[in-house]
């Protein structure tokens, strides 16, 4: 029988930061994924007039094996609630049909990430060959600023890890906190493409520490600009999207003090280039039980890239020479020293071990096997 991966997924698949995982899928079978869905009122309201476009048009390849479609709906699923199940899977299998007739006699792996596809899957069931994973992307029992999350958002994650065949963790905690629900539940993390460690590096600044990805109000603040205000003989690089409610903050940064810089946004493909820039990258990010269970994809990247990173303590990671915790002000000024005056060596048996334990086309591998055993246990 014919073999797909099915990914639904979390992030608009161009700027995903799970995207070469999807594309390491397609070594083990056609994989499709399915991207962020158009709908006519949010993306006219937002102004995303190509997901209308990209709707209508036929399957694109974007790797050896894979394809990404794009759905479209009047509204957007996430936004209407459970009455609307049936219409939602009807939409979404006649797209399936059009653009893989033969998907119907196939086994389908089934990648899930968004939790309100969940249902539209198991109804799909009756109709298909169907294994699921689902993959928890983040905490859902409480936000990033520590009070308590979406209650429905909560039993969405709830009945997604029951009734999933498989459950993919990102970090020990959520894995942890959700052992109840399911007991085949694997811890996988994010990862980051081999390629990444063959880069040569390009610009390169002395003494400078970086801070890579969304600038967001998942950082503490208080305690990046004490470092900041500490550490006058760094010099430090914010390289990244920003979100709107910490805009203010950024520019209060870099106009009271003299070593901080934005560099702006930067692509996937120029990714490596920032982590290499800089001696050091930090996750200067605020401490409670939904940053422990975070697994800063930069994290993996950086070290991947060549660059070592001071951050928090987290679950999703295991402390290293490549990797350093720090709790407070001093310890983040200690490690940034330390990382300095010892930067990474790639031909380190222990940095191989770290880079093949990492990859994503080791994190697909694993997958695939425990999709090979799900079908075995049935057979």
């Amino acid at each position: 029988m014919k073999e797909y991966y099915l990914i639904i997924v979390p992030q608009e698949y161009e700027r995903a930061n799970h995207k070469m995982l999807w594309h390491s899928m397609g070594i083990y079978a056609n994989t499709i994924i399915v991207d962020i869905s158009a709908d006519l009122f949010v993306s006219v309201l937002r102004k995303k007039i190509y997901r209308i476009t990209e709707s209508f048009k036929k399957k694109r390849k974007v790797s050896e094996n894979v394809w990404c479609i794009r759905p479209f709906f009047l509204i957007r699923p996430e936004i209407l609630g459970g009455f609307f199940d049936t219409y939602i899977t009807i939409v979404f299998e006649r797209k399936l049909k059009k653009e893989f007739p033969e998907i119907k006699n196939s086994r389908l792996n089934v990648i899930l990430y968004n939790k309100r596809f969940y249902s539209v899957i198991e109804k799909l069931r009756k109709k298909y060959h169907i294994k699921t994973a689902y993959y928890v992307f983040d905490e859902f029992q409480i936000e990033a600023d520590g009070s308590p999350a979406n209650s429905r958002i909560m039993k969405k994650d709830e009945v997604s890890c029951k009734k999933s065949d498989i459950v993919l963790a990102m970090s020990d905690s959520i894995a942890i906190n959700r052992k109840e629900l399911n007991d085949n539940i694997y811890v996988i993390g994010n990862g980051a493409p081999i390629s990444y460690t063959k880069k040569t590096r390009g610009k390169h600044i002395l003494n400078s520490v970086g801070f890579v990805g969304n600038f967001r109000d998942w950082i503490d603040k208080r305690l990046l600009e004490s470092l900041i205000a500490m550490r006058k003989d760094l010099s430090f690089y914010i390289i990244g999207s920003i979100e709107n409610n910490m805009k203010s903050y950024l520019e209060h940064l870099t106009t009271s003090y003299n070593n901080v810089f934005y560099m702006g946004i930067v692509n996937k493909e120029e990714i490596v280039d920032a982590y290499q820039m800089v001696d050091v990258v930090i996750v200067p990010y605020l401490k409670n039980e939904f940053m422990r269970a975070t697994r800063p994809i930069k994290i993996v990247e950086a070290v991947f890239a060549g660059t070592p990173v001071v951050t928090i303590p987290i679950s999703g990671y295991s402390e290293s020479k490549y990797i350093k915790y720090a709790d407070n002000l001093q310890a983040f000024s200690k490690a940034i020293d330390e990382c300095i005056a010892n930067p990474i060596d790639k031909s380190e048996m222990e940095y191989k071990i770290f880079i093949e334990e990492n990859s994503w086309e080791k994190k697909a591998e694993i997958i695939d096997e425990l999709f090979t055993k799900e079908w075995e246990r049935n057979n």
